[in-house]
């Protein structure tokens, strides 16, 4: 028979543990969310934030809410609930900050979430199902939809691969993923309440989300602030190319137009060799030194022009 302390650990001090937890997964965003409000779009290359663990949460929380009130459960039914808020909160901001493309798959899973639960609810309320099963069926839908939501954050790992840039993970969540998930596992194994469903969903949140950690510490995060002007270079180096040629077909014209045939020799002044003739190694130079060159060169130009 359990003693009055492991009676107390189990049914008040766990449960609230598990509260607390529970919503602190949830709400780990929130910060990094509040602050995408002012950005006009989280949706560049890479993203700051991956908005779809926000939505999956919308939509387990719901179904979590409905097993909490089928089984008269109130630690239950106030994490969920908490957390619920949370979530729709954060999903609200991120709706009217990503690009069209993402906001119509978060929509569409918004809408299929919507009508599970709408489905659960009308044969919890309007079908003659024992309460058993009605029981079973939304406690495995809500830990299916546990695994999917710990999955989730991975959904942008091949853009972290190749980008080498972990911004779209955050870092928070997945903390306290691991946290929930390992506590969880010490309850049931250590109370010897090993049921199948749950356990495996602990391990799958632990196992994905110490995966997470790890990208998140082999691909430091980048902001993409810090990337605009390597995208911009580009661009940049051919102007300075275009603008590079068109000083310098001034500069031969200016030198080969006033000059005679071996007046430079005659003269001691030696006469530029053409781009095309340059090196690399000398184009490069030319390039990396900017315009003040080509001034001092139209100036000489002109010098050697009046010269002669």
């Amino acid at each position: 028979m359990a003693s009055a302390s492991e009676n107390v650990l189990l049914q008040y001090v766990m449960p609230i543990l598990g509260v607390i937890l529970a919503i602190g997964v949830v709400a780990s965003p929130t910060r990094t969310v509040w602050r995408t409000r002012k950005k006009s779009d989280i949706g560049g290359k890479p993203p700051d934030f991956n908005p779809l663990p926000t939505v999956v949460a919308v939509g387990n929380m719901c179904v979590w809410q409905g097993y909490a009130l089928v089984s008269h459960d109130p630690f239950l039914t106030a994490s969920s609930g908490i957390a619920l808020l949370f979530a729709v909160t954060n999903t609200l901001i991120l709706f009217g900050k990503t690009r069209q493309q993402t906001r119509d798959l978060l929509l569409l899973l918004m809408l299929i979430y919507l009508a599970i639960v709408l489905l659960f609810c009308t044969l919890t309320a309007h079908s003659s199902l024992p309460f058993r099963t009605v029981q079973l069926m939304w406690g495995i839908s809500a830990n299916i939809g546990s695994c999917i939501y710990y999955i989730s954050p991975l959904s942008t790992a091949m853009k972290v691969f190749r980008t080498r840039n972990s911004a779209s993970i955050h870092v928070g969540n997945s903390v306290m993923s691991v946290v929930n998930s390992i506590c969880w596992i010490g309850y049931l194994v250590g109370g010897k309440h090993i049921y199948l469903v749950p356990t495996f969903t602990y391990y799958v949140g632990a196992t994905f989300n110490l995966l997470s950690l790890y990208l998140c510490w082999r691909f430091p995060r980048r902001s993409a602030a810090a990337q605009a002007p390597s995208a911009a270079e580009p661009e940049l180096t051919a102007s300075a190319v275009e603008g590079q040629a068109s000083a310098e077909a001034l500069v031969d014209v200016q030198l080969t137009t006033p000059a005679q045939p071996g007046t430079a020799a005659r003269q001691g002044v030696s006469a530029p060799r053409s781009r095309a003739h340059q090196t690399p190694q000398a184009q490069l130079s030319r390039l990396s030194s900017g315009p003040a060159p080509l001034q001092a060169a139209e100036r000489g130009a002109a010098g050697t022009a009046e010269h002669v």
